[in-house]
């Protein structure tokens, strides 16, 4: 079943997300919601494009658009989760039509799955967008709640040996992280406090990693000339706040990696477009 609601108000979110009612993992049941007339606050749009460019040319910024749409799913669903502390694991950015987001749209919201591992629950949460009654762009999400009792393997994901060009380096500070926290709404304690984030097993606060992402693939619109199709973008590990960072290139993909190339953050694959 599919709810139809306008998009919540900041301060109703915030509620719905204090308030909402925890179940065990073995009733989990899929969720979704429906918000026609939808627009992306003009913050959140403009923000994005002081950032990155305009929107008209970058599919990745549907996530930025309807980041509150996915939260209000997420706050009225039953999951056993605690919101605050979920990890972005990979988005993949399926532009399918031409979207024009200062027009109106119809957003749906699907939390479809919930499965249980060594690592913690993970989620799976789809959004599609459609524009005069066209399907536009779908955008999947993979969240984790992590384990704290999961420690994984201590080795550090090392560099591509087919490595063929640095394409960009770059230096994060707290504060580029707060502003960015700001136009995209994703207040999440593990990118703004160093206390809160030891709370959720991580040494300090990390970068958001979709601004990780939107960074790198800028470049990559400039590699491929603005014809790539599908992107598919994994975060690899935390990247802890301060951040040096180098964009590289291989034969199929694009990464971000530590400054002396030892941690691989985000990488990101793609299709070309037909």
């Amino acid at each position: 079943m599919v709810i139809q609601q306008p998009p919540f108000s900041f301060t109703k979110l915030v509620y719905s997300a204090i308030t909402r009612t925890p179940r065990e993992l073995a009733l989990f049941q899929p969720f979704a919601i429906s918000v026609d007339n939808f627009f992306p606050h003009y913050k959140v749009l403009n923000g994005f494009e002081s950032l990155f460019g305009s929107v008209d040319h970058r599919p990745n910024f549907v996530f930025n658009a309807t980041f509150p749409l996915m939260l209000q799913c997420i706050c009225q669903s039953s999951i056993p989760s605690n919101l605050l502390g979920l990890i972005h694991i990979s988005s993949e950015i399926i532009p399918l039509k031409k979207q024009n987001w200062r027009l109106p749209s119809v957003v749906s919201v699907e939390l479809m799955t919930a499965t249980e591992n060594e690592k913690g629950i993970l989620y799976e949460i789809r959004t599609s967008v459609w524009q005069n009654k066209e399907l536009t762009i779908v955008n999947i999400n993979k969240m984790l709640d992590k384990n704290r009792y999961y420690k994984g393997s201590s080795a550090p994901i090392s560099q591509d040996n087919k490595i063929t060009t640095e394409l960009a380096s770059y230096k994060i500070t707290q504060k580029m992280v707060r502003n960015y926290a700001s136009i995209s709404r994703d207040y999440n304690p593990i990118h703004i406090s160093n206390w809160l984030a030891k709370q959720f097993g991580l040494k300090c606060a990390i970068v958001h990693g979709m601004y990780n992402a939107h960074l790198a693939i800028n470049e990559v619109m400039l590699e491929e000339d603005n014809k790539y199709g599908s992107l598919l973008v994994e975060f690899n590990k935390p990247c802890f706040i301060p951040a040096s960072m180098v964009l590289t290139k291989t034969e199929d993909a694009y990464s971000m990696y530590s400054s002396d190339l030892s941690e691989r953050f985000v990488k990101i694959s793609f299709k070309s477009a037909q």
